[in-house]
């Protein structure tokens, strides 16, 4: 059954993206207000990060290596009730020193603790130990599972710190290829294109709508940014894939359902390895292009945080109520359904305003801007089965 759920998804996105493409295509004179300029950026991350916290948190910290200094430098700005009832601080710092580890700032210190949040949501739920999203071998013991998560999480922090001092300009990046093991970094102006099948993702410095439509269909490179294109395994290609359009999205075979993985890359920034509670921008984001993401569906969850992959698997793997499952869904229909219900013009609007944050915030202001259509769109992914077609006879 959960086959059939992901399968109904992928189909959905796909009428999705060939009204919108095709939208895209017939009104070249769309315009979308673009992001602040590269610079302006990176200074506006770097204030808030600070005005936030208080403290500037790549300020190098000169104390002694022990855990009573480090609590009384950083605890009150990491403290979460929650976590730290579970996970104390306390006792996660000294493991890290137990394991070698120094902390050289607030940095350091927030992102070694990174895994304890996402410990607590992942405790009750066994069948996150044996999925892929992680980078991790699939195991059914608990104890294994998080002793596995803690040591993925410091090494993911390690890989991030590692570039940052190697290039400062650094403030973000994912993980990529056979088990999660390549980290590409994203710095301002730097954008990394994967082409698969119809599916296009893009990491790293966010595009305005005109940049997104005419990098993806028509092969122009946005004026100061760095494009790189990698496969799969996170290598470079020689030279860029052929610009999508109608006629090789509608040629490109898609996945069948069996074939579709849960996820496929690991994110990480400064602030997604974050312990404390105030809300942080999001530093690098996964831009989507309408009609991008047919047979990259799993790619879709990348700008999410931990508990969110861990809340959305829940739901797909989650069962149709009997009286659903004797539908039989196919792109045509769920295709015509689309047409029938939206205009292109509204359709483009919701996508807008979703994919210019990230899914939680976007679908929450365009709750606020359109709430007709915020309903519209929320029946189709309705999981008590609002979004019925007529059964196969």
């Amino acid at each position: 059954m959960t086959r059939k759920v992901i399968f109904l998804t992928i189909v959905l996105f796909f009428g999705i993206g060939c009204v919108s493409l095709y939208f895209f295509l017939t009104h070249p004179q769309i315009q979308q207000k673009g992001f602040p300029a590269i610079e302006e950026n990176r200074d506006t991350r770097a204030q808030q990060r600070q005005s936030k916290m208080g403290i500037n948190p790549a300020e190098p910290y000169n104390g002694p290596q022990n855990v009573d200094a480090l609590l009384s430098s950083f605890s009150w700005i990491a403290a979460d009730p929650e976590v730290d009832e579970k996970y104390p601080q306390r006792e996660w710092l000294q493991m890290l020193f137990e394991m070698g580890i120094a902390i050289e700032n607030y940095d350091d210190y927030s992102g070694y603790m990174a895994a304890r949040r996402a410990l607590v949501e992942l405790e009750n739920q066994p069948e996150m130990w044996t999925s892929d999203i992680f980078g991790l071998p699939p195991t059914t013991d608990w104890e294994t599972f998080k002793k596995a998560f803690i040591n993925r999480k410091i090494w993911e922090y390690e890989q991030f710190r590692a570039a940052m001092q190697a290039d400062p300009e650094v403030d973000g990046g994912f993980f990529t290829g056979p088990g999660k093991q390549t980290f590409l970094p994203t710095v301002p102006g730097r954008v990394y294109v994967k082409r698969k099948g119809r599916g296009t993702v893009l990491f790293g410095e966010p595009l305005d709508e005109a940049q997104q439509t005419a990098l993806i269909y028509q092969g122009i490179h946005p004026e100061g940014y760095e494009i790189i294109y990698i496969d799969d395994n996170g290598q470079r290609l020689t030279k860029p894939p052929l610009p999508l359009t109608l006629e090789n999205v509608s040629e490109t075979p898609t996945y069948a359902p069996q074939d579709v993985p849960m996820l496929t890359e690991v994110s990480a920034t400064r602030d997604s390895l974050k312990t404390e509670e105030i809300p942080v921008e999001t530093q690098q984001n996964e831009e989507y292009k309408p009609g991008r993401h047919m047979d990259d569906f799993d790619q879709f969850l990348e700008s999410l945080n931990d508990e969110a992959f861990i809340e959305f698997e829940k739901f797909l793997t989650e069962e149709f109520p009997a009286e659903f499952q004797e539908y039989n869904f196919s792109e045509k229909q769920i295709e015509r359904a689309l047409t029938e219900s939206f205009t292109p013009e509204r359709l483009q609007y919701a996508l807008e305003v979703v994919n210019r944050y990230d899914p939680q915030e976007g679908l929450r202001r365009l709750a606020e801007e359109d709430p007709e259509l915020f309903e519209l769109l929320k029946k189709y992914y309705n999981r008590n089965g609002t979004f019925q077609m007529e059964a196969t006879k």
